[in-house]
């Protein structure tokens, strides 16, 4: 397959992918994060002691409105501030208590709701949606 054929084929699976992903990541009506505010606390999850900057480059937003937003999520108790003792201009960012629980919740819920949603498949499907990804994943990273 040529090169370009292969990128546009990419280009339409990753758009149905981030679809998916959408459909099925919304958050519940009642959540009182936004979107952009969850993705933060997940990447905190997964790094639990990042930078600004660090974290600016995970979510591919300027410093300046995620600055913003971590103040945002400082106030209301999800996000705490970590100072340096040599530099108190290096500051790392971790989740507090409140903000692990609730991001461990709705990962929980996320996951169950896929887990249903596999039921349908067929333990040969099962075998090849892993090994798939498993591809899809040294792929990406090769990328």
């Amino acid at each position: 397959m040529p090169d370009k054929e292969l990128a546009q084929q990419l280009f339409h699976f990753l758009i149905k992918t981030k679809k998916f992903a959408k459909k099925k990541f919304v958050l519940p009506p009642q959540c009182p994060l936004t979107e952009t505010q969850f993705k933060t606390l997940i990447i905190l999850k997964k790094n639990p002691h990042i930078t600004l900057g660090g974290l600016s480059a995970e979510l591919n937003v300027s410093s300046s409105s995620l600055s913003i937003m971590l103040n945002k999520l400082v106030e209301d108790g999800w996000v705490e501030r970590i100072y340096t003792k040599t530099d108190r201009r290096l500051t790392f960012f971790k989740l507090t208590p409140k903000g692990e629980h609730f991001v461990k919740t709705l990962i929980e819920e996320k996951i169950e709701g896929l887990r249903n949603d596999l039921k349908i498949l067929s333990e040969k499907e099962k075998k090849e949606l892993i090994s798939s990804l498993e591809t899809l994943e040294k792929i990406f990273a090769k990328l």
